[in-house]
């Protein structure tokens, strides 16, 4: 049976994982930390997480393809993408495949508290194709993948 913990951060950054990790505990969140995406997989086995805290630029598995397979699970918990690209094309990208939020990492020792709890407090598991939409200046325009079977 799968151990609870309220939220999970994956980054192959650890000076990431301990700066993260240390907002989150320090705002009275449970936290469980992977250094790598193929760890992050193995803790997401074995323990039920409300949100997992992503970072995109990552090697074998790449956050992109970590988020796929988040987003194909049955128990699906809510996603917060983070980057350090300043541009936001990585995060626009994460957005458009499923991301339920994202965060630019220049951002999250003021935004990483407030982004989790607001995605810990929304209900339900994830949000569906009906509710979800996507903003033309995304670049992405209304459709979303999947979303119109």
């Amino acid at each position: 049976m799968p151990h609870g913990a309220q939220v999970l951060v994956i980054d192959d950054d650890r000076q990431i994982l301990r700066l993260f990790g240390r907002i989150l505990v320090d705002g009275g969140v449970s936290v469980l930390v992977a250094d790598s995406g193929k760890k992050g997989l193995e803790l997401l086995g074995t323990h039920k997480v409300k949100v997992v805290v992503l970072d995109i630029n990552m090697p074998n598995p790449d956050g992109f393809e970590l988020l796929k397979v988040i987003r194909s699970e049955a128990q699906r918990p809510r996603v917060l993408a983070v980057s350090g690209f300043a541009d936001g094309a990585l995060l626009g990208a994460a957005g458009f495949l499923g991301a339920d939020a994202t965060l630019n990492k220049s951002d999250a020792p003021d935004m990483l508290l407030a982004s989790v709890k607001n995605l810990m407090d929304r209900e339900g598991s994830s949000v569906s194709c009906k509710s979800r939409t996507k903003r033309k200046e995304d670049g992405f325009g209304d459709r979303i993948p999947g979303c119109d079977q």
